[in-house]
């Protein structure tokens, strides 16, 4: 039995998420009603009035992205190496090629540089991963895209399935001297947003170990374009949409094959209760996260992720690397009950991922040989944030000897 085990629930459920649950009990409908357009509405006015849509699930939002695409066999989808595998199953199911992206060493995100290489005439889109809750810079992937733009039509989007909340700031010189030209609309560059406002698409999870969850499971998709927003209603709800009415009609959808992605109104209730408090809580875990951080900032080969000036960490997931990982994670397990796990195989390692073997990542590759993500949750108290940062303390002594 751990003592801190991996957690699978990562928020404390109020008394406000109860009264929330047992009003929503009693909804006609329990599902595609008024719970669901008030989630949708505070999640748009919180994202700077995106068009979004709840959904069962990060991985059901992804699926809707992909179909949304209408990705062909010969497309190129630029995809980050290190990420959960969810992120990459719509678009293989598809058949597309993917193309792996390395990670910058210190963000541990794909970045700019990592990027640029791999566009080619057949890039249709570029998946964007916030992993563990930093953001990755995707207004500066944004420029490559709008450099193309004018020949190419390419999709930017942001899986933020970890950064819900983070806000990020980038500044690089070169984008000060951009100039738009003739031709298509070039998109604003920004320096400042939060996570999910700067791509074509976005998604989030909700799951229960998320920032914030709806009861398990969960999930947004949001998009920018008001063409593309039409379809999402049909492509979620079996090819209908709830007209003003209320008379359900069937939905234009000639290309694709629908699903039932839809989402309960009792979770959609418990998504506007946890909205409420969602940066209040991420100020709370970027506070936690901090005691053990610089609480072991004197511990050279124990690297936590970098984080851009001026931007916020969710503090999704807390992962570091350290030369002796296994032996690290052995001791903490077995002496001190911390449940320590290895996370985001590189997906070219996957079998699933088999005809996808074409990948030059060396930072990734060497990234994972070390990787290592601790225990950690919205509900731990400062007394189990402490004995967190003390053992690791202590393992790392031991695994040094």
């Amino acid at each position: 039995m751990y003592k801190l085990p991996w957690p699978g629930r990562s928020v404390d459920y109020t008394r406000e998420d109860r009264k929330a649950v047992l009003a929503a009990m009693e909804a006609d409908p329990q599902t595609q009603g008024v719970y669901l357009k008030e989630f949708e509405r505070v999640f748009s006015a919180y994202h700077g009035g995106r068009h979004s849509f709840a959904v069962s699930s990060g991985a059901a939002a992804l699926e809707i992205a992909a179909m949304l695409l209408e990705l062909k066999p010969d497309d190129e989808v630029i995809i980050p190496a290190h990420t959960y595998c969810a992120t990459a199953i719509p678009f293989a199911r598809r058949g597309v090629k993917i193309v792996w992206a390395d990670i910058d060493p210190h963000m541990r995100v794909v970045t700019a540089d990592t990027i640029r290489p791999l566009t080619t005439d057949k890039t249709k889109a570029i998946i964007v991963v916030h992993l563990y809750g930093v953001n990755a810079p995707v207004n500066c992937i944004n420029a490559i895209v709008d450099e193309r733009r004018l020949y190419q039509n390419i999709l930017v989007i942001e899986d933020c399935a970890q950064s819900l909340g983070a806000t990020y700031e980038y500044k690089p010189e070169w984008l000060a001297t951009h100039t738009t030209r003739g031709g298509p609309k070039i998109r604003t560059f920004t320096s400042w947003g939060r996570s999910g406002t700067h791509g074509d698409i976005s998604i989030y999870s909700f799951h229960g170990q998320k920032n914030i969850t709806t009861l398990g499971e969960g999930g947004m998709i949001t998009v920018r374009d008001e063409d593309l927003a039409k379809f999402i209603p049909g492509l979620r709800h079996n090819g209908h949409r709830l007209t003003g009415d209320k008379k359900l009609v069937c939905f234009d959808l000639a290309h694709v094959y629908p699903y039932n992605f839809s989402i309960g109104e009792v979770q959609c209730a418990v998504g506007i209760s946890q909205m409420k408090r969602l940066d209040s809580m991420n100020a709370d875990r970027h506070n936690k996260a901090r005691m053990i951080i610089d609480g072991l900032s004197d511990i050279e080969d124990l690297v936590f992720q970098v984080i851009p000036k001026g931007s916020t960490h969710t503090y999704h997931c807390l992962c570091a690397r350290y030369p002796q990982r296994d032996r690290l994670i052995d001791i903490l397990g077995k002496q001190y009950g911390i449940q320590c796990v290895i996370q985001f195989n590189p997906l070219y390692n996957y079998p699933l991922f088999a005809a996808y073997q074409d990948h030059d990542c060396p930072n990734t590759d060497e990234f994972h040989r070390e990787a290592l993500s601790f225990p950690f949750a919205g509900w731990y108290t400062e007394d189990q944030i402490i004995y967190l940062r003390d053992s690791i303390r202590k393992a790392v002594y031991e695994a040094q000897q």
